[in-house]
Parts: structure tokens; sequence; C-alpha cells
């Protein structure tokens, strides 16, 4: 376990300790780390909810807590640092809304993977303009793709894949011009490919596979001149 006295170090800036056998919970003691720029605890068993304390680490940048059983919703008080830049939260046990994350609008990398996250994508997820990677694929989002995220114009990364989202695919995410993996898959898109696609010229991978898309694959997809992987698979493509 990670012990209650970890908060004692009040001039502590960075915590790493990723990659060992930790379990149990992550200590509500570590909100009297107020000088904490930097919480990697990634790679471990750690459990539990978050603490509501962590929302006292003003100065709190880079939170990494990937490949743990971590469970519950995100709490508040943490999206509301206004230095926060990186979360990765991917593979756990998180559950409930995306409302908390829209109070932080300095997100460089959201990163939610394989998690239990439900209800729609909010559009005020896109006021973050400095995000260059997004990342919330396998869940149980449902709804529309937010035509907000086109507003990401530095995104390099989109991972929506793996949920229940339907509709077209949003002609505004042709704003993203910096995007070089754009994964949509195992959705229920539907309406056709779409040609604006061709005038991502950084685009290196682009899953579209199953949904429910139909028509032709478009021509413009050979201006795509960096992609290297391209899947069409499962969908009703003509």
């Amino acid at each position: 376990r990670i012990p209650e006295r970890i908060g004692n170090p009040k001039n502590l800036a960075v915590l790493q300790l990723r990659q060992n056998d930790l379990s149990g919970p992550i200590p509500a003691s570590l909100g009297e780390c107020r000088r904490l720029q930097a919480l990697a605890l990634a790679d471990n068993r750690l459990s539990s909810a978050l603490p509501e304390t962590l929302g006292q680490l003003a100065e709190l940048s880079v939170v990494t807590l990937y490949n743990n059983s971590l469970e519950g919703p995100l709490p508040e008080s943490l999206f509301q640092l206004k230095n926060l830049t990186v979360i990765n939260f991917s593979h756990n046990r998180f559950s409930g809304s995306l409302v908390p994350v829209l109070g932080s609008s300095s997100l460089a990398v959201l990163a939610l993977t394989n998690n239990s996250f439900s209800g729609v994508i909010p559009a005020a997820v896109a006021r973050s303009r400095s995000m260059v990677r997004l990342q919330l694929g396998g869940n149980r989002l449902a709804g529309a793709i937010p035509a907000e995220l086109g507003n990401l114009t530095r995104l390099s990364m989109l991972d929506l894949s793996f949920n229940n989202l339907s509709g077209d695919i949003p002609a505004e995410l042709s704003n993203c011009a910096q995007l070089t993996h754009l994964k949509l898959d195992g959705n229920s898109l539907t309406g056709s490919v779409p040609s604006w696609l061709g005038g991502l010229r950084s685009l290196g991978e682009l899953d579209l596979s199953s949904n429910a898309l139909t028509g032709g694959i478009p021509a413009d997809l050979g201006n795509c001149s960096s992609l290297l992987k391209l899947s069409l698979g499962d969908n009703h493509l003509s």
C-alpha cells in the first residue's frame, strides 16, 4: 500500500511509483503535498475511488494512473485545477459521465480509454484548444460525435472507438488538419465515408471499421500520402 504518511513531505514536487505491486487506495493525505506537480502511479494494482483531496493540488500538471483498478466517478475538484495538462486514467474501472472534465481548459492530453464511462460526449470537452490527444475509446458513450471537436485544431489523435456512438461523422473534424490517428471503429456510425478525409494530409491511421457506413470509398482518400493503416471493414460499403 501507499502509506498515509506520504503526505508529510510538504515540498514534494514529483511522486513516481509506477510499475510496482502497490495495492489499495490512493491516500487522501496526498492532498497535503501542495507543491506536487506530477503524480505517476500507473501500472500497479491500486483500487477504490480517487480522493477528493487531489483537488487541493493547485500546482498539479501531470497525472498518470493508467493500468490500475481504480473505480467510481471522477472527482470534479480535480478537473478544476488550472495547471492540468496531462490526464491518463486509461485501463481502469472509472464510471459515470464525462461532465467533471469540463472544468479544465488547459488539458493537452485526456486519455480515458477502457473504462466504463457512459452518457454523451459533452461538447464542452472541446473547450481546451491546446488538446493534442483525446482518447475515449472502450467505454459506453452514446449519442452523436460533437461537431465542436472540430475546434481542437491542434489535435493529433482522436480515439472514440468501441463505444455506442451514432449519427454521421461530423464535417467539422476536417478542421483538425494535424490529425495523425483517427479511430472511430466499433460504433454505430451511419452515413458515408467523408471525402474531406482526403484533406487530412498528416493522417497515418484511419479506422472506421465495424460501423454502419454506406456508399463508396471516396477517391479523395488517395490524397492522404502519409496513410499507413486504412480500415473500413464490417460496414455496408458498396
